[in-house]
């Protein structure tokens, strides 16, 4: 026997100890009052005595339930007042007298069609026509009624069942109508017979001699006992029931007959019962008569007095009613049956909690078989065993961990394989199957068992079993059955209720990731609420959700639930065209559709869910489109199954967690691209104010570090169009000094050929092995690992280089590569204008050296040449106007001439002077006042001649 560790034995025991102790109320009224219904049979009481305790037990199952028993006269056309103790007295003489038809009522009709009338509302029913004003005068809305009907189908009465409400009948009413309807016919039928069975002995009695033929052949044993209590006479069937002969019997006490325990008791009765001599049936409780074996025997006795001439002697009519006895037994075993299926029924239909709803019908069932033990075997998921999941009078720990295998060697798996019921009258003996140990360790001998039906498959075995050897009768197993229908259903509607609540959570929870994944911009969060969802839809134990960098192709962990250990947990490198993320993780990035690993442990990969003991796994990708951004892993730790449905919405909640990374992805790189533009206005705004190379690579660089958080530190190169080299200028998280002097030599004129060739972008992953690095010592003592030398271009002229390092492994995107080159190229516009205009810069000071030297020069020559020429016009003047003496026309003439090309010389030299003055912007005109005769005086001293002649100025 396997046994099971039971996940609810306190509550299993606390119910157990429930329904030893708990009796439905209902159940005991019908069975209490059933017996008092046939004990007044027996008793011997007036016909209606019996009929109203029958209607008051009846009544006792409903408060509002009106009952009413008529009976049908000897001309088979009227019906008589039986009883009903809680209709109104006027109405019940109303009604005594009623003749039956096809339209009277519901009993008279009842009675006429011999079938049941069922009104529901007497108010408007035609069958009340007739009668609808007293009825309804007397507050009385609905009636259900019944024939009562002989063994030979004559009808004696009616069975009627009043409301003051307008209803109809349930199955439970119907079926009450038809029990009381019996129990009534039984009453009816066995009061008019023992009122013949009297007639007959007193009139035996009266002429003896002349019945005792009759008397002979009795079918009850006929005793007569005198006043001492001997018995006088004894007919045949006496001696075939008590297996006395006549002689045996005859002068002996009547005690004899009587079984021991009640000898004593019974003398007294008897002295009573001569004091008082009547006709008497006797029968209060059960009455048992002693044969001579010893064995007792159910009997009813009908007591007569009778006067003889000897004195008094009593008669006995003895009957021998075992077998009605066994076929009461028998009815009230069926009809607890039936309440015990009805109520069951109720309970399910109610929502009782399956495992309590197993408990309750294990115990009823083996209280209403009298059996010893009762069992539901539920089957295994694997199908191989069934767990005892619930049971009565099995040892302590079997119940929620015992288990029986499924094969056809026990009889549950035997039952399970035949498909129909199997009953063992002695499992020692039994030859189909040996039986699995449970019922051998218990000492079970009879038994049967029956399937629990199932929508996809049996959900198990329900059984009873005894230690003494039992025939178990068609209708038990047909009670067996039904209540294990009973339980197929409950279990059934259960299961669709579970199914129809988790759609509706499954339903509930992509809806709450719709609205996380439409209102959250943050991954982050977005991530870990849809990791939560996915994880209590399984539910699993485990969870991880990585997300896929595309640009380093590298598996990233962003989400998880469940580790034990988080170091289990780690970025998986994974390239979609190998393996290096292990045969499931490839397959679902490769195939874009989820992947169930139900036996994780002897699956290929998965080495984290190993570790964690996971044994059942499902692994979804995340999409979008036709896009794989990633994958979710879930996990559980103990096996199972996966349902298609399930897998499906895995796979929905993957689409959805993929629009979300999509989304924000496409959130960032809007973002981004933003920043990136308004960093691009700053820095060109930034960099045009000014023309200074060195303001404008310390703006270049703060930039970057505030824009670019992920480089850790920033170089400047620029190119010597003399040397070839790129001399290192500028950089940002180094030292500067020691940058220098590790990176200066032939390896930056090379580098410098290599980007003016080029003249594109330069990305090393690492640059602490790559051949093409520079002082790779120098980027191991700062830790940096990822480069990218992006080309400062203006013009198509290379300037140098601007050169990003990381301090992890980086593959720098292309719109990261773009936006650095845009970038370079800024700041190479903003370079090469600050070296134009330092060239400009100094350009204009040798201009300005220049034109000093040439003013000074213009000058001096200026005023030299002006001296002498003012010399000679002075006197070439003074000889034309003839101070030195006369000339003739020819020399006048020629003097003229030489004057008219000194002017135009004079004038030359005066406007060289005053561009030069204009140039030197030392030109500068100011008014004073003057003195004539001063500047006359001045004038005459310049043209001062030793004449004797008299200047007169006009």
């Amino acid at each position: 026997m396997a046994v099971q560790r039971s996940h609810r034995p306190k509550r299993a025991k606390k119910r157990a100890a429930a329904r030893k102790n708990v009796e439905p109320t209902r159940r005991q009224s019908i069975s209490l009052g059933e017996k008092l219904v046939l004990q007044a049979i027996t008793w011997g009481e007036p016909l209606l005595k019996r009929l109203e305790s029958l209607v008051r037990v009846i009544e006792e199952q409903s408060r509002a339930m009106l009952c009413s028993i008529l009976l049908l006269d000897e001309d088979g056309k009227t019906l008589r007042y039986g009883a009903a103790p809680s209709l109104p007295e006027s109405y019940n003489r109303a009604i005594d007298g009623l003749t039956i038809g096809p339209s009277v009522g519901s009993c008279g009709t009842a009675a006429y069609r011999k079938e049941s009338v069922i009104v529901t509302d007497i108010a408007r029913d035609p069958l009340w026509t007739n009668c609808r004003d007293l009825a309804l005068s007397h507050g009385l809305r609905a009636c259900w009624s019944s024939p009562i009907v002989s063994s030979d189908g004559k009808v004696l009465g009616t069975f009627a069942m009043y409301y003051r409400k307008p209803r109809s009948p349930n199955g439970k009413e119907m079926e009450l109508i038809r029990f009381a309807s019996h129990l009534a016919g039984i009453a009816i039928t066995k009061s008019r017979a023992d009122e013949e069975a009297m007639a007959n002995i007193q009139a035996a009695t009266a002429a003896e001699a002349k019945f005792r033929g009759l008397v002979e052949t009795a079918p009850d044993a006929i005793v007569s006992v005198d006043r001492e209590g001997r018995m006088v006479f004894v007919n045949s069937r006496t001696e075939k029931i008590f297996g006395y002969s006549r002689d045996e019997l005859l002068g002996k006490p009547v005690e004899m007959l009587v079984p021991e325990r009640f000898r004593d008791r019974h003398v007294g009765h008897r002295a009573d019962y001569i004091s008082q001599p009547r006709i008497r049936l006797m029968g209060v409780w059960d009455i048992m008569g002693r044969r001579k074996d010893g064995s007792e025997v159910p009997v009813d006795i009908a007591l007569s007095p009778v006067e003889t001439d000897g004195g008094i002697l009593v008669t006995a009519i003895i009957r021998d009613i075992t077998e009605r006895k066994q076929a009461e037994e028998t009815l009230k075993l069926r009809t607890s049956q039936q309440m015990t299926v009805a109520v069951l029924g109720q309970r399910a239909l109610a929502g009782t909690d399956l495992f309590m709803l197993m408990d309750e019908v294990i115990s009823r069932v083996a209280e209403t078989l009298k059996v010893d033990y009762c069992k539901v075997l539920e089957l295994l998921p694997d199908g191989k065993a069934l767990l005892l999941r619930a049971g009565v009078g099995w040892k302590d720990g079997y119940v929620g961990r015992a288990t029986v295998g499924a094969g056809a060697d026990s009889q549950a798996g035997y039952t399970l394989l035949s498909a129909e019921p199997v009953i063992v009258d002695d499992l020692r003996t039994e030859t189909r199957f040996r039986g699995p140990p449970l019922l051998h360790e218990h000492g079970v001998v009879s038994g049967m068992s029956v399937i629990i039906s199932g929508k996809d498959r049996p959900f198990g075995v329900l059984g009873a079993h005894t230690t003494k050897q039992r025939t178990f009768s068609t209708d038990d197993i047909h009670f067996l059955q039904a209540t294990a229908n009973v339980l197929a259903e409950a279990i059934e509607r259960k299961r669709a209720e579970e199914a129809l609540q988790a759609r509706y959570q499954e339903l509930q929870t992509l809806h709450e990731i719709g609205q996380i994944v439409l209102k959250s911009l943050d991954l982050q969060t977005t991530v870990e609420g849809i990791l939560d969802k996915a994880i209590a839809l399984g539910p699993f134990d485990i969870g991880v959700i990585r997300l896929l960098d595309l640009s380093n192709r590298v598996l990233k962990p962003v989400a998880l639930r469940g580790y034990q250990d988080p170091n289990n947990v780690s970025e998986i490198t994974v390239e979609l065209d190998s393996s290096r993320a292990g045969p499931v993780l490839t397959e679902v990035l490769s195939s874009k559709e989820a992947h169930v690993v139900e036996n994780v442990p002897l699956a290929r990969g998965l080495q984290p869910f190993k570790k964690e003991g996971v044994q059942s796994a499902i692994v979804v990708p995340v999409r979008a489109q036709e896009q794989v951004l990633g994958a979710i892993q879930l996990g559980s730790r103990v096996p199972r199954k996966f349902e298609p449905h399930k897998v499906r919405l895995l796979e929905t909640i993957g689409n959805q967690l993929g629009i979300a990374v999509q989304k924000n992805r496409l959130y960032e790189e809007t973002h981004q691209n933003l920043e990136r533009i308004r960093a691009l206005r700053e820095m060109d705004l930034a960099i045009t104010s000014t023309l200074d190379l060195r303001t404008i690579l310390d703006i270049l660089l703060e930039k970057i570090d505030r824009l670019l958080p992920f480089v850790t530190a920033t170089t400047v190169r620029l190119l010597n169009r003399e040397t070839g080299e790129l001399a290192p200028v500028a950089c940002r998280n180094l030292d500067k000094e020691e940058w220098k002097v590790a990176t200066a030599g032939a390896t930056a004129r090379g580098l410098g050929r290599m980007l003016s060739e080029k003249n594109t972008p330069v990305m090393v992953l690492n640059v602490q092995t790559d051949p093409r690095s520079l002082a790779p010592q120098f980027l191991r003592k700062y830790g940096l690992v990822s480069s990218l030398r992006v080309p400062l271009v203006a013009k198509k002229e290379v300037l140098g280089a601007l050169t990003f390092f990381t301090k992890e492994e980086h593959q720098f995107t292309d719109e990261e590569v773009g936006f650095l080159t845009t970038l370079a190229g800024q700041a190479g516009l903003a370079i090469q204008n600050s070296q134009l205009y330092e060239e400009m810069a100094k350009l204009a000071g040798d201009l300005a050296k220049s034109n000093k030297v040439k003013d000074e020069f213009l000058s001096v020559m200026s005023h030299e040449l002006r001296t002498p020429l003012n010399v000679v016009m002075g006197y070439t003047g003074m000889i034309k106007d003839r101070v030195l003496g006369e000339i003739n026309p020819q020399q006048e003439e020629a003097l003229s001439k030489v004057i008219s090309r000194a002017n135009d010389q004079l004038a030359i030299v005066n406007n060289i002077l005053h561009a030069t003055v204009f140039e030197t912007e030392k030109i500068k005109i100011e008014s004073h006042e003057v003195g004539l005769g001063d500047f006359l005086n001045q004038f005459r001293s310049v043209y001062e001649a030793p004449i004797n002649k008299e200047l007169t100025l006009n």
